[in-house]
């Protein structure tokens, strides 16, 4: 089979797969209503652990009526001071307002510089240099007052999120009057600073019971159609938290908050502010705004204690997952590098490897393609709420671990040749792929997925997960494909395949662009590899089309939804064709280069290929003969190369999905070494 005709029968098969998967899934619309008045109150600091129901009466009652939800504060840096915060909040996008610190893991406190007028207005006069510090990111600070023909600002860090762009801030006034009903009807937008929440427990406790005083004021003196919006805007310490989200008004009673940019019930972004605001009050939307509007995402049905537990529980377990995640790629790396010596000194002659060597090495094979699955099923158990996360989490990996090892190694396809390296890839698949079609709830708040308070990604397959996905799918593939006869075989690769890109790619599951076009091209090497031949250029090139072919249908899926429920892959559509390409592939790039340099998975990269091409592929090993017996597993091997490498580069990854990727291809290419080495008595061999 040529490359034309495999790329174009893997695009027919994955139309007809894509055909089968939209109607099933329907987004709810949301139809915003028009609001007579925003209020914005913003409280540095504040997390859902410090709000109770007698500690903090008015914010209690707020999110009792309203929709809450957790929020990351996240803006350019990875700790999000103040100052930070409140510029994110009027820009409407990630930004930043004070120069590279020193010290990134502590926040400075610089003081706010305001000129202020006799009518009211006031300047703020560096405004302009923030500006300019943030054009290079796309971020336009000031764009949220601009969209507006009046905002009130009150108090010094609202002073920053209500200036627009040249520093001008129609009203301003250093605190909240007393009598605020006249001030708060002033303009349809007034920002308010409630006061940093930090230091020791006494130190938080009164700064909260402040903060609830003002909201407690502001409520009362809000008009009956107004909207209030309650955001803890940054961190205000180390490490970075999850904050409060609350949104009281018409469009927003007794529900989970949710927004376009995480499609994830419970949680937003800080950036989401500003076009919840601008959509609340009926106007059009800033296209500098990079955030997308909060939505009434569902009704709550527990209690307001019980809600308030869910969101503190949501926040332990996104700072424990960020602060062990380090940890737990090195404790994948060591796991493949203890199989790579393992194999290098135990099999330089595979035929005469003594039968207790052999198990051993298929073994150790098995568990190190599964510590990828295991780590997500370590999530089924809240191992962060111990006193040590870091080891609870070891341990419930190292339990999931050990039952899916024995699964495979004791399970009844132990007794076909490829059983068991059919049984690792299927169980790999069962684990990423059912959770990844089901909400990807394992992959939340994971260290092999992807942590809510770092703002990087809430939905669909983390980088780690995606390379694993690819590699078991394709592998499983290849397994299968070689059992049936030689001709149906680019059509079964094509099939399996095909459900993985829809699981990654699909705008309701994964919506993931680059992960589309990587796996849609690595698909179609493996399809049109599994009756023979070699990787050519033209096959590579035709490879490459069906994966744009197929992430634009894609694409063009998810345009049919309503603007507030599109994801990622409408976005990037819009960078394409709304003159934001160029510098959106700059940041892909120079996130390539940064993750490639920063992660250990990169030097897996290296270092397996090395092991591939001197120990499996050498003399003894028997890659080579699996090649030439099975050559569909020799296109599954090449696909999961192809899909991994292009997922991370369009991704801004770097080899972070290839090095999770060989992280279960190797083991199983040496799974495939044992079986041809020494083939099971009457098995057939290809």
């Amino acid at each position: 089979m040529t490359g034309r005709r495999g790329a174009g029968l893997l695009l027919i098969t994955l139309g007809v797969l894509l055909g089968l998967a939209a109607p099933a899934s329907a987004a709810p619309t949301h139809t915003a209503r028009s609001s007579g008045q925003v209020i914005v109150i913003g409280v540095p600091g504040l997390r859902w652990d410090d709000l109770s129901a007698a500690a903090t009466p008015a914010l209690w009652r707020l999110a009792g009526n309203g929709s809450i939800g957790t929020l990351s504060a996240r803006s350019t840096r990875a700790l999000t001071c103040p100052d930070d915060g409140w510029v994110t909040l009027g820009a409407g996008a990630r930004a930043q307002r004070g120069p590279h610190r020193a010290t990134p893991r502590t926040c400075p406190n610089p003081p706010v510089r305001l000129v202020l007028h006799a009518d009211g207005s006031a300047v703020l006069d560096d405004q302009p240099d923030v500006v300019l510090r943030n054009a290079p990111a796309q971020a336009r600070p000031g764009a949220l007052a601009e969209s507006l023909r009046c905002a009130t600002a009150i108090g010094s860090g609202a002073a920053i999120a209500a200036a627009r762009p040249v520093g001008r801030i129609t009203q301003y006034l250093p605190k909240l009057p007393a009598r605020p009903r006249a001030v708060l009807a002033r303009c349809p937008l007034t920002v308010v600073d409630a006061g940093q929440v930090s230091g020791g427990p006494a130190a938080r406790r009164a700064a909260v019971r402040a903060a609830d005083r003002l909201v407690g004021q502001v409520v009362a003196a809000r008009a009956a159609d107004s909207t209030v919006l309650v955001a803890g805007v940054s961190d205000t310490g180390t490490p970075a938290r999850l904050h409060v989200a609350i949104a009281d008004g018409p469009d927003f009673r007794g529900g989970w908050l949710t927004s376009g940019s995480t499609n994830r019930t419970g949680y937003v972004q800080l950036a989401d502010v500003a076009p919840t605001v601008t959509d609340t009050l009926g106007l059009r939307r800033p296209a500098a705004f990079a955030g997308q509007p909060w939505q009434h995402g569902s009704a709550r049905t527990a209690t307001m204690p019980a809600s308030r537990d869910r969101l503190v529980d949501a926040d332990r377990s996104s700072v424990a997952t960020a602060g062990v995640a380090g940890w737990f790629v090195a404790v994948l790396v060591a796991s493949q590098l203890v199989l790579y010596l393992l194999v290098g000194f135990g099999l330089s002659r595979l035929v005469d490897a003594p039968d207790r060597i052999r198990a051993v090495i298929a073994t150790a094979a098995t568990a190190a393609a599964l510590v990828v699955p295991a780590m997500l099923l370590a999530n089924v158990a809240p191992w962060w709420r111990s006193g040590a996360p870091g080891w609870t989490f070891l341990a419930v990996t190292a339990g999931w671990l050990a039952v899916a090892t024995a699964v495979v190694r004791l399970g009844p396809w132990r007794r076909w040749r490829l059983g068991q390296p059919a049984a690792t890839a299927a169980v790999a698949v069962a684990v990423i792929g059912v959770d990844v079609v089901s909400g990807a709830h394992l992959e939340l708040d994971n260290v092999v997925g992807y942590a809510a308070v770092t703002g990087d990604r809430y939905t669909g397959l983390g980088m780690v997960g995606l390379g694993a996905f690819a590699a078991a799918v394709l592998a499983l593939a290849g397994c299968l494909a070689v059992r049936v006869p030689r001709r149906y075989r680019p059509v079964l690769m094509a099939l399996v395949g095909g459900a993985g890109v829809v699981a990654v790619g699909g705008p309701f599951f994964g919506a993931d662009p680059g992960a589309a076009i990587g796996m849609t091209a690595g698909a179609a090497v493996a399809a049109v590899l599994s009756r023979g031949g070699f990787l050519t250029v033209t096959r590579l090139g035709w490879a490459f089309v069906a994966g744009l072919g197929v992430t634009g249908a894609f694409a063009l899926l998810d345009l049919t939804r309503p603007p507030e429920q599109r994801g990622h892959l409408a976005r990037f559509v819009g960078h394409l064709f709304g003159g934001t390409a160029g510098p959106a592939l700059h940041r892909v790039m120079q996130a390539n280069t940064m993750a490639t340099v920063g992660s250990l998975l990169s030097l897996l990269v290296v270092v397996a290929a090395v092991f591939v091409g001197l120990v499996l592929l050498g003399p003894a090993a028997g890659l080579r003969r699996v090649y030439g017996l099975f050559p569909s597993l020799r296109g599954a091997l090449a696909g999961a190369a192809v899909a991994a490498v292009l997922a991370g580069l369009f991704d801004g990854a770097g080899l972070i999905v290839a090095g999770a990727a060989a992280s279960v291809a190797v083991p199983l290419a040496v799974q495939y070494c044992l079986q041809v080495t020494r083939p099971e008595r009457g098995e057939p061999t290809g």
